[in-house]
């Protein structure tokens, strides 16, 4: 195996791996928020109580591997995902925007501005997606939209998610691949866990 190949799968792997611990973290804080709307949940579907030490573990390896590329993704995802409610105290003690200069700074002084771009517009743009995608299943379902599309609109929530990894893909070329690589694979994962306990639940009634 040339080192090329070898580093493109070291990379596939550890970006794997750190969505997963991220996947993990998101549905243990979401958790009766997802079961609430009927959304597929995989702390609750597959890993239980355990879900955070496995999403530890995840991150570790993750790290391992990669931990120029993992971190800032982790932090970026940190940043983007603890809500925008501007006057909330988290439980650092530190305002929402607090919190939010704090990951920047750490993030600009580890790995420079072009990683903490890249990081960003990555993750953004997975996280638009993954709300447009709980959109579209809301609104078959009769439910109202996800939260970015309710305050966006669905066609320009998607259409900031494409700017987004046009930008990311300008920045790491590579890299941005990877993400979106590994994104559609946790996107099927979670539709076939999905798909799974619609059809257990049906056998059972």
């Amino acid at each position: 195996m040339s080192p090329a190949i070898f580093e493109v799968g070291r990379r596939f792997l550890a970006v794997l791996l750190v969505g997963l611990a991220i996947k993990l973290m998101d549905d243990s804080l979401d958790i009766e928020e997802d079961q609430a709307f009927g959304k597929v949940n995989l702390v609750a579907a597959v890993f239980g109580p355990g879900a955070t030490a496995y999403a530890l573990v995840c991150l570790a390896l993750a790290a391992t591997l990669k931990a120029d590329l993992v971190l800032p993704l982790f932090l970026a995802s940190y940043l983007l995902g603890m809500g925008w409610n501007l006057r909330e105290r988290l439980p650092s003690g530190l305002p929402t925007w607090g919190e939010g200069v704090v990951c920047l700074l750490v993030m600009y002084w580890f790995w420079g501005m072009h990683m903490t771009l890249f990081a960003l517009a990555s993750v953004g743009a997975v996280e638009l997606l993954d709300d447009y995608l709980d959109s579209c299943r809301l609104q078959g379902a009769g439910c109202s939209a996800g939260r970015l599309t309710h305050s966006l609109g669905q066609m320009e929530t998607l259409m900031l998610a494409v700017v987004l990894l046009l930008g990311s893909f300008l920045l790491q070329p590579t890299n941005s691949v990877i993400v979106l690589v590994t994104t559609l694979g946790l996107f099927l994962v979670e539709y076939w866990i999905g798909r799974r306990i619609g059809l257990c639940q049906k056998s059972s009634s």
